[in-house]
């Protein structure tokens, strides 16, 4: 009976642990996901603003 006990207590410890594993895996996975994200966006941004600017910058040397 205390052998049955302490297997299953191992067991949920086992298992308890691996869900921690996956998760903190998943947060890692997300956080690095969300990061490249964002410097995608932020990287389209700088290219369009970029742009903006080089036409700008072209119709103001052709009023002048």
């Amino acid at each position: 009976m205390y052998v049955c006990m302490f297997l299953s207590n191992f067991v949920n410890y086992v298992f308890l642990s691996l869900c921690l594993c996956i998760l903190f895996v998943m947060y890692v996975v997300l956080r690095v996901f969300c990061f490249a994200v964002l410097y995608c966006v932020l990287f389209l941004c700088k290219c369009v603003l970029y742009y903006f600017h080089w036409v700008l910058r072209k119709l103001q040397l052709k009023n002048l």
